[in-house]
């Protein structure tokens, strides 16, 4: 998509062929995400102890993630990238 808008403007001669990789790559992308959540709902049934103990460690690290974002925010330890 990024090399399509490269080229430059749409003029009619060249709009169909882009349009159509646009709407093709749209279509994958949404087969794509629909083959991921049948596999992750056939897990799901298949195993759901596994599947939950998965979830839960999903979970247990969003309170991470926010401790995280709160103290690069407020200036906590300095990383080379800061210096």
């Amino acid at each position: 998509m990024f090399a399509l808008r490269k080229r430059g403007p749409l003029t009619d001669e060249n709009s169909k062929g882009r349009n159509y990789a646009f709407k093709v790559s749209v279509a994958v992308i949404i087969l794509f995400i629909a083959a991921e959540w049948l596999v992750a709902a056939s897990a799901i049934y298949k195993d759901p102890r596994n599947s939950l103990m998965g979830v839960a460690i999903l979970v247990a690290g969003i309170p991470v993630y926010f401790f995280w974002r709160w103290r690069d925010k407020s200036g906590g330890i300095e990383t080379s990238e800061t210096i």
